[in-house]
C-alpha cells in the first residue's frame, strides 16, 4: 500500500484552518456582544461565551420574551426572528433599527455587532422626559395657564413646572415581522438569483479552430481505412474511437492494458486473435444519426450494390464456397436436417479434417451500432489471416460463412468473406493494396443494414480523415482537443474515446453501489478521451479529456473540484493556456493536473521528476 500519511497531514492542517477560523469568528461575536449587553444595562453578560443561551441574552438585550428563542432555532423562521431581535438590539442601543435589519447581509453580519457595541451606554428600562402637567393654583383651584407664574384669578404664586417621567415607547412588533419577512423574501430571491447565476445560467463558448490532432504511428497508416456513410437521410457517423498496440510494453517492461472493449467485436476474435495478425488495432464506433431502435425489425437486409457475395446453400448439402483469386484450405458448410445450428468443417492442408457444432449463441441488446475495426497485417498475409478470423467468428456464433468482393471507386477490389447468423452480422475485407484487413460488425439485427452500407463503403473515400457537411473530419470530431503538435521529444502511444463510460461502469458495479452513486453522474463527464504519451527517457504522459453537455456542467464540476476538493487537499494553481489550472504532488511521485475550458475538463497525470515548466509545455498543446 502507499504512503497516505501526506493525505492525512493535509486534512489535519485543513481541519485545523477551518477551526481556527470558526474558533476566532465565535470569540469575535461573544466578545461584541458581551460589550453589547453591558452598553445597555443588561445584567448577565457572560452569557455571550456559551452556545444557545448567548441567544437568551440577545433576546434580553432586546427587551423580548425568551420565548423568541424557538423562533430563533426553526429554519427559514429563525431569519425573521434574527431580524425581529437585532432590531430590538438596536432599539435599545438608541441605534438604527433599520441598518440592523440588514444583520444577516455579508457584510453588515461583521459589521453591525460592531456598530451597536460603540457608543455611549444607554439604559432601555429607563423612562423618558415627558411634558408636565398641567398646573392648578393650591389656593383657588384654578387652571394656569402655559408660562404664567401667578395665578390669574388669585394673584398668588403658581406652583413651578415638573418634568414628568413617561415609559419608554416600544416599535411596533409587528412592523419588526414585516421587516423579518421582507428580508426572508430577499434572501430567497437573492439565493435563487443566486444558484441561477452560479450554476444553471448558459456560459458562452465558442469552439476554437482546431487541426488534426496527432496519432499514433500504428494507427494513422489506416485512418483512410474506414468507410464513410454518404447516405443523407440516416448516416453513420464516428462516435468512439479506440487505438490499441498489442507488443508495446509499458513503462516498467509490464504487458499493455487490453482496451479494447470486447463488445467492440466479434465473438471468436478477442485481443488475442486479433495480436497473431498484426501487431496493432484500431477500433471506431459508428451510431446512425437518429437511431430507430423501436421500429427495426430483427431481419437482416440485402446487400448494397457492389457486393458480390457468394453464399452457400443450407439444404444439408456440403457447398464450398469460392473465392475468387485467393487460395485457401476449401471450407464446407452444410446445415443437418433438424438442426438449426450449422456444423463447420474445415479442411486442412495437411489433409486432416476438423468439424465443430458451436454452441448457441445468445442475441445481444438491441443495438443498431456498427463497430469497425481496422488492423495492418504482415505483407501477403492478408487473406489467410481472413480466412482465419472468419472461421474463428463462424465457429463462435454458429453464422454461416460467405466470400464475398468490394468494388472500390478507384478500381481496387477488397476480398473477404462475410459471417451471418440470426443474431450477429460481420464482415472482413482485405485489401491487398495496403494489406490492411477492415472488420465491420453489427452485435444485433438492428444494425445488419448500417454493416452492410459501411462494408460496401470501405476505402470510399479519405475515411476518417474526409471533412463532413461541417467542414471538419471526423477524427478532428473524436480527438479535437488533443495536441497538433506534441512536445518535441514525445511520442503518442495510444488515443481512445469513449461515451458513457461512467455508465457503463455502474451496469457492473453492485446493486448496493449502483443505488449509493445515483446522484454523482452529473460529476462524471458522459463522453471521455484518452491518450497516453512517452518521452525518450520512457516517462508516460497520460491525458483524459472530459466532454460534458454543457460549458455550465463543465464549470459547475470545475468549481466543486477547484475550489471545494482543490482547497481542501493542497492544490496549488498554475498558468496554463492563458488560465488557471490547478495540479497537486501525490505521494511524491506524481503529478496531477486539472483545467476546465467550455465544456470540456482537462486531466493530465505526469511524474513529478518532468518538472513543472515540461508540465505546462505538454498542457500548452491542447486544442481546448
Amino acid at each position: 500500500m502507499g504512503d497516505y500519511s501526506e493525505y492525512f497531514g493535509l486534512m489535519l492542517k485543513y481541519a485545523g484552518i477551518f477551526s481556527a477560523a470558526m474558533f476566532v469568528l465565535y470569540v469575535y461575536f461573544a466578545v461584541l456582544l458581551m460589550v453589547i449587553a453591558k452598553k445597555s444595562n443588561t445584567t448577565g453578560g457572560w452569557m455571550a461565551w456559551l452556545p444557545l443561551i448567548n441567544l437568551y441574552l440577545m433576546c434580553k438585550i432586546g427587551r423580548r420574551s425568551g420565548a423568541w428563542i424557538i423562533m430563533l432555532l426553526l429554519p427559514v423562521l429563525n431569519i425573521i426572528g434574527l431580524t425581529v431581535v437585532w432590531m430590538s438590539i438596536a432599539e435599545s442601543r438608541e441605534k438604527s433599527k433599520l441598518l440592523a435589519a440588514l444583520i444577516l447581509i455579508p457584510p453588515f453580519t461583521f459589521l453591525i455587532p460592531i456598530y451597536l457595541a460603540f457608543g455611549q451606554s444607554t439604559n432601555p428600562d429607563a423612562g423618558v422626559t415627558g411634558p408636565a402637567y398641567a398646573r392648578k393654583c393650591v389656593y383657588c383651584a384654578v387652571p394656569a395657564e402655559p408660562g404664567e407664574t401667578f395665578c390669574g384669578n388669585c394673584g398668588k404664586q403658581l406652583p413651578a413646572p415638573a418634568p414628568v417621567m413617561r415609559p419608554r415607547e416600544r416599535a411596533s412588533v409587528g412592523l419588526m415581522v414585516v421587516a423579518g419577512m421582507a428580508m426572508l423574501l430577499f434572501m430567497t430571491l437573492a439565493s435563487i438569483g443566486g444558484t441561477y447565476f452560479l450554476f444553471f445560467r448558459d456560459v458562452q463558448y465558442a469552439e476554437p479552430a482546431r487541426e488534426m490532432p496527432k496519432v499514433p504511428e500504428f494507427a494513422s497508416g489506416v485512418m483512410t481505412e474506414f468507410p464513410i456513410d454518404n447516405d443523407k437521410a440516416n448516416p453513420l457517423k464516428p462516435t468512439d474511437i479506440v487505438t490499441q498496440a498489442f507488443n508495446t510494453p509499458g513503462t516498467n517492461g509490464e504487458p499493455p492494458l487490453d482496451l479494447l472493449p470486447k463488445e467492440w467485436l466479434p465473438p471468436g476474435m478477442g485481443t488475442d486473435v486479433l495480436k497473431q495478425f498484426a501487431q496493432a488495432a484500431t477500433t471506431v464506433v459508428y451510431a446512425p444519426k437518429n437511431s430507430t431502435l423501436a421500429n427495426t425489425k430483427p431481419t437482416t437486409k440485402a446487400a448494397l450494390p457492389g457486393f458480390s457475395p457468394t453464399r452457400p446453400p443450407t439444404n444439408g448439402n456440403p457447398t464450398t464456397v469460392t473465392r475468387p483469386g485467393v487460395q485457401l484450405p476449401p471450407i464446407e458448410f452444410h446445415t443437418p436436417p433438424g438442426s438449426e445450428q450449422p456444423t463447420i468443417t474445415i479442411r486442412n492442408p495437411d489433409g486432416t479434417v476438423s468439424s465443430t457444432t458451436p454452441p448457441p449463441l445468445e442475441p445481444s441488446p438491441p443495438d443498431d451500432n456498427v463497430y469497425v475495426t481496422t488492423i495492418q497485417a504482415q505483407a501477403g498475409n492478408g487473406p489467410d489471416a481472413t480466412a482465419k478470423l472468419a472461421n474463428g467468428v463462424a465457429q463462435a456464433s454458429g453464422g454461416n460463412i460467405s466470400g464475398v468482393n468490394v468494388k472500390m471507386p478507384d478500381g481496387n477490389v477488397l476480398s473477404g468473406r462475410s459471417v451471418k447468423s440470426t443474431h450477429i452480422c460481420v464482415y472482413i475485407l482485405n485489401n491487398p493494396r495496403t494489406t490492411t484487413i477492415t472488420i465491420c460488425y453489427a452485435p444485433s439485427p438492428e444494425g445488419f443494414t448500417g454493416c452492410t452500407k459501411l462494408a460496401n463503403n470501405v476505402g470510399n473515400s479519405k475515411g476518417l480523415l474526409t471533412p463532413d457537411e461541417t467542414g471538419i473530419a471526423p477524427l478532428t470530431n473524436l480527438l479535437g482537443p488533443f495536441p497538433a503538435k506534441p512536445p518535441e521529444g514525445l511520442t503518442i502511444q495510444e488515443m481512445n474515446t469513449y461515451g458513457d463510460i461512467f455508465g457503463d461502469l455502474m451496469k457492473q458495479a453492485p446493486p448496493e453501489v449502483r443505488d449509493a452513486t445515483k446522484n454523482l453522474p452529473a460529476l462524471f463527464p458522459p463522453r471521455v478521451s484518452l491518450a497516453t504519451y512517452r518521452d525518450g527517457a520512457r516517462n508516460e504522459y497520460n491525458a483524459m479529456v472530459g466532454t460534458y453537455p454543457t460549458a455550465r456542467n463543465a464549470l459547475n464540476v470545475w468549481w466543486t473540484v477547484r475550489y471545494g476538493i482543490g482547497s481542501a487537499t493542497g492544490g496549488k494553481s498554475i498558468d496554463l493556456l492563458k488560465d488557471k489550472a490547478v495540479y497537486w504532488d501525490i505521494e511524491k511521485t506524481d503529478r496531477w493536473l486539472l483545467y476546465q475550458k467550455g465544456k470540456r475538463i482537462l486531466f493530465i497525470r505526469v511524474p513529478q521528476s518532468i518538472g513543472i515548466e515540461a508540465l505546462q509545455k505538454f498542457g500548452n498543446t491542447f486544442q481546448m
